[in-house]
Protein backbone atom coordinates (compact mmCIF):
# COMPACT_ATOMS: atom_id res chain seq x y z
CA UNK A 1 0.00 0.00 0.00
CA UNK A 2 1.82 3.49 -0.94
CA UNK A 3 1.23 6.89 0.66
CA UNK A 4 -0.84 9.17 -0.48
CA UNK A 5 2.14 12.25 -1.62
CA UNK A 6 -0.32 15.08 -0.83
CA UNK A 7 1.14 15.59 2.49
CA UNK A 8 4.60 16.12 0.80
CA UNK A 9 3.44 18.94 -0.90
CA UNK A 10 2.72 20.92 2.40
CA UNK A 11 4.43 23.95 2.66
CA UNK A 12 6.03 24.59 6.60
CA UNK A 13 8.06 27.42 6.04
CA UNK A 14 9.28 30.27 3.49
CA UNK A 15 13.26 30.86 3.28
CA UNK A 16 13.85 34.24 1.56
CA UNK A 17 17.56 34.16 -0.12
CA UNK A 18 18.37 36.90 -1.90
CA UNK A 19 14.92 38.57 -2.05
CA UNK A 20 13.86 35.32 -3.14
CA UNK A 21 10.87 33.02 -1.45
CA UNK A 22 11.91 29.12 -1.32
CA UNK A 23 9.43 26.86 -0.42
CA UNK A 24 10.11 24.54 2.60
CA UNK A 25 8.35 21.16 2.16
CA UNK A 26 7.25 18.71 4.88
CA UNK A 27 10.45 16.26 4.88
CA UNK A 28 10.04 12.47 4.12
CA UNK A 29 11.30 12.14 7.68
CA UNK A 30 8.67 14.16 9.04
CA UNK A 31 5.56 12.30 7.65
CA UNK A 32 7.05 9.05 8.18
CA UNK A 33 7.05 10.23 12.16
CA UNK A 34 3.39 11.42 11.63
CA UNK A 35 2.62 8.01 10.36
CA UNK A 36 3.98 6.26 13.37
CA UNK A 37 2.12 8.01 15.86
CA UNK A 38 -1.07 7.63 13.50
CA UNK A 39 -0.19 3.67 13.54
CA UNK A 40 0.54 3.47 16.92
CA UNK A 41 -2.98 5.21 17.93
CA UNK A 42 -4.60 2.61 15.52
CA UNK A 43 -2.88 -0.35 17.40
CA UNK A 44 -4.30 0.91 20.93
CA UNK A 45 -7.99 1.23 18.90
CA UNK A 46 -7.17 -2.44 17.59
CA UNK A 47 -6.53 -3.30 21.11
CA UNK A 48 -9.79 -2.18 22.45
CA UNK A 49 -11.81 -3.96 20.18
CA UNK A 50 -12.44 -0.79 18.95
CA UNK A 51 -10.83 -1.85 15.02
CA UNK A 52 -10.70 -4.67 13.63
CA UNK A 53 -7.04 -4.54 12.06
CA UNK A 54 -4.38 -1.14 11.71
CA UNK A 55 -5.20 0.35 8.26
CA UNK A 56 -1.50 1.55 8.03
CA UNK A 57 0.02 -2.10 9.04
CA UNK A 58 0.86 -2.54 4.95
CA UNK A 59 1.86 0.98 4.37
CA UNK A 60 5.13 1.51 3.54
CA UNK A 61 7.09 4.75 4.81
CA UNK A 62 8.73 6.90 2.16
CA UNK A 63 12.60 6.39 1.49
CA UNK A 64 14.54 9.30 3.56
CA UNK A 65 17.30 10.94 1.91
CA UNK A 66 20.55 10.31 4.61
CA UNK A 67 22.14 13.68 5.39
CA UNK A 68 26.07 13.62 5.61
CA UNK A 69 27.95 12.83 9.18
CA UNK A 70 29.33 15.71 10.83
CA UNK A 71 31.42 15.89 14.03
CA UNK A 72 33.68 19.20 15.42
CA UNK A 73 37.23 18.87 15.10
CA UNK A 74 38.84 19.94 18.76
CA UNK A 75 40.52 23.10 16.72
CA UNK A 76 37.21 24.05 15.69
CA UNK A 77 35.38 23.69 18.96
CA UNK A 78 38.32 25.92 20.34
CA UNK A 79 37.55 28.79 17.62
CA UNK A 80 33.81 28.58 18.73
CA UNK A 81 34.80 29.07 22.46
CA UNK A 82 36.82 31.90 20.94
CA UNK A 83 34.26 33.75 19.71
CA UNK A 84 31.80 33.10 22.02
CA UNK A 85 34.47 34.78 24.64
CA UNK A 86 34.81 37.64 22.30
CA UNK A 87 38.15 36.52 21.07
CA UNK A 88 39.32 37.12 17.38
CA UNK A 89 42.99 36.57 17.39
CA UNK A 90 42.57 33.39 15.44
CA UNK A 91 41.57 35.26 12.35
CA UNK A 92 43.65 36.56 9.44
CA UNK A 93 42.54 40.10 9.79
CA UNK A 94 43.57 43.48 11.17
CA UNK A 95 43.63 44.18 14.66
CA UNK A 96 41.51 47.26 13.82
CA UNK A 97 39.25 44.81 12.02
CA UNK A 98 38.82 42.53 15.40
CA UNK A 99 38.63 45.52 17.58
CA UNK A 100 35.26 46.08 15.67
CA UNK A 101 33.98 42.61 15.88
CA UNK A 102 34.44 42.55 19.48
CA UNK A 103 32.55 46.26 19.62
CA UNK A 104 29.80 44.83 17.64
CA UNK A 105 29.53 40.81 19.26
CA UNK A 106 30.52 42.29 22.89
CA UNK A 107 28.43 39.83 25.44
CA UNK A 108 25.91 38.63 22.48
CA UNK A 109 27.16 35.00 22.20
CA UNK A 110 28.41 34.58 25.82
CA UNK A 111 25.65 32.79 26.85
CA UNK A 112 26.65 29.47 24.34
CA UNK A 113 29.76 28.65 25.36
CA UNK A 114 28.60 26.94 28.47
CA UNK A 115 25.79 25.52 25.73
CA UNK A 116 28.55 23.92 23.85
CA UNK A 117 30.30 22.38 26.88
CA UNK A 118 27.05 20.77 27.81
CA UNK A 119 26.37 19.51 24.47
CA UNK A 120 29.10 18.15 23.67
CA UNK A 121 30.41 16.43 27.46
CA UNK A 122 26.88 15.02 27.66
CA UNK A 123 25.53 14.20 24.08
CA UNK A 124 22.39 15.91 24.90
CA UNK A 125 19.73 17.17 22.60
CA UNK A 126 19.30 20.89 22.28
CA UNK A 127 15.85 20.74 23.65
CA UNK A 128 16.95 18.69 27.18
CA UNK A 129 19.42 21.23 27.42
CA UNK A 130 17.08 24.50 27.26
CA UNK A 131 14.77 22.28 29.40
CA UNK A 132 16.49 21.72 32.39
CA UNK A 133 16.05 22.85 35.27
CA UNK A 134 17.97 23.31 38.71
CA UNK A 135 16.26 20.40 40.69
CA UNK A 136 17.23 18.25 38.03
CA UNK A 137 20.68 19.11 38.74
CA UNK A 138 22.42 16.89 41.86
CA UNK A 139 25.85 18.26 42.15
CA UNK A 140 26.53 15.73 45.52
CA UNK A 141 25.97 12.88 43.40
CA UNK A 142 27.33 14.19 40.20
CA UNK A 143 24.18 13.42 38.05
CA UNK A 144 21.86 15.09 35.79
CA UNK A 145 18.33 13.68 35.31
CA UNK A 146 16.80 14.52 32.11
CA UNK A 147 12.86 14.44 32.01
CA UNK A 148 11.91 15.93 28.42
CA UNK A 149 14.03 13.26 26.56
CA UNK A 150 12.62 12.34 22.62
CA UNK A 151 11.69 8.78 23.98
CA UNK A 152 9.68 9.71 27.16
CA UNK A 153 12.30 7.51 29.25
CA UNK A 154 13.96 9.30 31.85
CA UNK A 155 18.08 9.36 31.57
CA UNK A 156 20.33 9.91 34.06
CA UNK A 157 23.82 11.46 33.06
CA UNK A 158 26.82 11.27 35.02
CA UNK A 159 28.49 15.03 34.91
CA UNK A 160 32.17 14.91 34.26
CA UNK A 161 34.46 17.66 35.56
CA UNK A 162 34.13 20.35 32.70
CA UNK A 163 29.95 20.27 32.91
CA UNK A 164 30.28 19.87 37.04
CA UNK A 165 32.36 23.63 36.82
CA UNK A 166 30.32 25.30 34.04
CA UNK A 167 27.16 23.94 35.89
CA UNK A 168 28.60 25.30 39.37
CA UNK A 169 29.44 28.29 38.50
CA UNK A 170 26.12 29.58 36.79
CA UNK A 171 24.02 27.89 40.26
CA UNK A 172 25.91 30.55 42.17
CA UNK A 173 24.67 33.28 40.37
CA UNK A 174 21.85 31.68 38.85
CA UNK A 175 20.06 29.57 41.38
CA UNK A 176 17.24 31.90 41.93
CA UNK A 177 16.11 31.23 37.94
CA UNK A 178 14.03 27.62 37.54
CA UNK A 179 15.73 27.13 34.12
CA UNK A 180 19.58 26.71 33.93
CA UNK A 181 19.54 28.60 31.13
CA UNK A 182 17.62 31.88 31.10
CA UNK A 183 17.48 34.83 28.98
CA UNK A 184 18.24 37.54 30.89
CA UNK A 185 16.23 40.14 28.87
CA UNK A 186 12.64 37.69 29.38
CA UNK A 187 13.25 35.77 32.73
CA UNK A 188 12.32 33.39 30.79
CA UNK A 189 13.96 29.92 29.02
CA UNK A 190 15.56 30.30 25.68
CA UNK A 191 13.54 28.86 22.97
CA UNK A 192 16.17 28.45 20.16
CA UNK A 193 19.36 30.40 19.54
CA UNK A 194 19.39 29.33 15.91
CA UNK A 195 20.65 31.96 14.58
CA UNK A 196 23.55 32.77 17.18
CA UNK A 197 25.26 29.48 16.79
CA UNK A 198 24.61 29.83 12.98
CA UNK A 199 26.82 33.33 13.69
CA UNK A 200 28.83 31.82 16.08
CA UNK A 201 29.45 29.15 13.22
CA UNK A 202 30.17 31.67 10.51
CA UNK A 203 32.90 33.40 12.61
CA UNK A 204 34.55 30.30 13.94
CA UNK A 205 35.01 29.63 10.37
CA UNK A 206 32.67 26.14 11.26
CA UNK A 207 30.99 25.06 8.02
CA UNK A 208 27.69 23.13 7.47
CA UNK A 209 27.47 22.14 11.36
CA UNK A 210 24.31 21.36 13.05
CA UNK A 211 23.39 21.90 17.07
CA UNK A 212 22.57 18.17 16.51
CA UNK A 213 25.69 17.34 15.47
CA UNK A 214 27.75 17.93 18.54
CA UNK A 215 25.86 14.86 19.83
CA UNK A 216 27.12 13.14 17.29
CA UNK A 217 30.14 14.23 17.89
CA UNK A 218 30.28 13.56 21.61
CA UNK A 219 29.13 9.97 20.51
CA UNK A 220 31.83 10.25 17.88
CA UNK A 221 34.35 10.72 20.30
CA UNK A 222 33.56 8.10 23.11
CA UNK A 223 33.90 5.60 20.56
CA UNK A 224 36.68 6.66 19.24
CA UNK A 225 38.19 6.16 22.77
CA UNK A 226 37.19 2.61 22.62
CA UNK A 227 34.01 3.32 25.09
CA UNK A 228 31.71 0.17 25.47
CA UNK A 229 28.74 1.00 22.42
CA UNK A 230 25.81 -0.28 25.12
CA UNK A 231 27.53 2.77 27.28
CA UNK A 232 27.14 5.00 24.66
CA UNK A 233 24.09 3.72 23.80
CA UNK A 234 22.79 4.49 27.66
CA UNK A 235 24.36 8.14 27.46
CA UNK A 236 22.96 9.06 24.24
CA UNK A 237 19.62 7.30 25.65
CA UNK A 238 18.88 5.65 22.63
CA UNK A 239 16.28 2.98 22.45
CA UNK A 240 18.28 0.76 20.32
CA UNK A 241 21.77 0.08 19.74
CA UNK A 242 21.18 0.65 15.84
CA UNK A 243 20.41 3.99 16.54
CA UNK A 244 23.99 4.14 18.33
CA UNK A 245 25.72 2.49 15.29
CA UNK A 246 24.11 4.67 13.20
CA UNK A 247 25.17 8.08 14.97
CA UNK A 248 28.86 6.58 16.26
CA UNK A 249 30.66 5.51 12.35
CA UNK A 250 33.99 3.64 13.17
CA UNK A 251 36.52 6.70 12.54
CA UNK A 252 38.75 6.42 9.43
CA UNK A 253 42.13 5.60 11.28
CA UNK A 254 40.61 2.44 12.76
CA UNK A 255 39.53 1.40 9.11
CA UNK A 256 42.98 1.74 8.10
CA UNK A 257 44.46 -0.53 10.84
CA UNK A 258 42.08 -2.60 10.07
CA UNK A 259 43.07 -3.39 6.51
CA UNK A 260 46.55 -3.26 7.21
CA UNK A 261 45.78 -6.40 9.95
CA UNK A 262 44.60 -7.84 6.89
CA UNK A 263 47.93 -7.24 4.72
CA UNK A 264 49.81 -8.33 7.48
CA UNK A 265 47.80 -11.59 7.93
CA UNK A 266 48.05 -12.48 4.39
CA UNK A 267 51.93 -12.08 4.03
CA UNK A 268 52.12 -13.84 7.56
CA UNK A 269 50.35 -16.89 6.33
CA UNK A 270 52.22 -16.46 2.84
CA UNK A 271 55.94 -16.76 4.81
CA UNK A 272 54.38 -19.66 6.98
CA UNK A 273 53.04 -21.53 3.61
CA UNK A 274 56.83 -21.79 2.53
Amino acid sequence: MQINLTRSKTVWHTKIDNGKEIPQYVSAATINRELNVLSKIFSIAVSNSMLRENPLKHVKKLPVKNKIERHLTPEEELRMYKVCNNNFSFLDITKEAQDKLKIKCANKYSYLKPILIIALNTGMRKSEILNLTWDCINFETNEITILCTKNGKKNIIPMNHKVKTILSEKYKSEYQNKFVFTNPETANKYVDFKKAFKTVCKLANVDKLRFHDLRHTAGTRMASCNVPLPTVKEILNHASINTTMRYVHTMREQKEEALEILSNYVYRENILGK
